[in-house]
C-alpha cells in the first residue's frame, strides 16, 4: 500500500469497501492503516459477497490521545440490525495506542466502523478526532449447501461403518 492510495468501493475477492465521506484511503499516519474523512472521522462499511462471523477489527492511532470506536452488524440478506459493540476509551497512554474489538455477531452480511471522534460514541462526520483501522478479520460462514453436503458425507460414513460392524 502507498500514501494516499484510494480504496473508496474497493473490491477485495467477497469484501467492497465504502466510506461515508467518500474518500476511502491508506496512510502511513498513525502507524497506517485505512482512513477515511478529514481526520479519520468518517464511518467505514465493509459489505460481505458471503456471510461471516466471528469478526475482529483492530484500530488507533498512536497520537497519545483517548480514542474509541464502534462496530455495527447486519444480516446477510435481510439487512436486520445484529447489534452495535463499542470498545472502550483507549490511547490515553503510551502504553495502550491500539485496541482489537471481536463482536460474537454470526451471518453478517454488512458491518459499518465507527471511528467515532475523541472517543465520544457514535462519532459524527465532521468533528475532531478518528482512528485508522489497521486489522479486520472475520470468519466465512459456510453455505447451506456446505453443511448439506457434510451431513449427507457424515451419514454416508456411519452407514458404512455400522455395516462393517454388523458384518463383523
Amino acid at each position: 500500500m502507498t500514501d494516499g492510495q484510494g480504496y473508496e468501493n474497493a473490491t477485495f475477492g467477497d469484501l467492497n469497501m465504502t466510506s461515508e465521506a467518500g474518500n476511502l484511503h491508506y496512510t502511513s499516519l498513525y502507524g497506517g492503516g485505512l482512513f477515511a474523512g478529514t481526520g479519520g472521522d468518517s464511518d467505514i462499511t465493509f459489505t460481505f459477497a458471503h456471510a461471516v462471523s466471528n469478526i475482529s477489527i483492530r484500530a488507533g492511532d498512536g497520537a497519545g490521545d483517548a480514542d474509541a470506536f464502534g462496530i455495527t452488524a447486519y444480516a446477510f440478506g435481510s439487512n436486520a440490525l445484529l447489534g452495535t459493540w463499542y470498545s472502550p476509551t483507549f490511547g490515553d497512554n503510551a502504553n495502550n495506542q491500539w485496541y482489537t474489538l471481536s463482536i460474537p455477531a454470526a451471518n453478517v452480511g454488512r458491518i459499518v466502523f465507527d471511528p467515532c471522534n475523541s472517543a465520544h460514541c457514535p462519532g459524527q462526520l465532521g468533528s475532531l478526532g478518528g482512528v485508522v483501522l489497521t486489522d479486520l478479520n472475520v470468519t466465512a460462514v459456510p453455505e447451506p449447501e456446505t453443511y448439506g453436503m457434510l451431513l449427507a458425507g457424515l451419514g454416508v460414513m456411519g452407514a458404512a461403518a455400522r455395516r462393517r460392524r454388523n458384518a463383523a
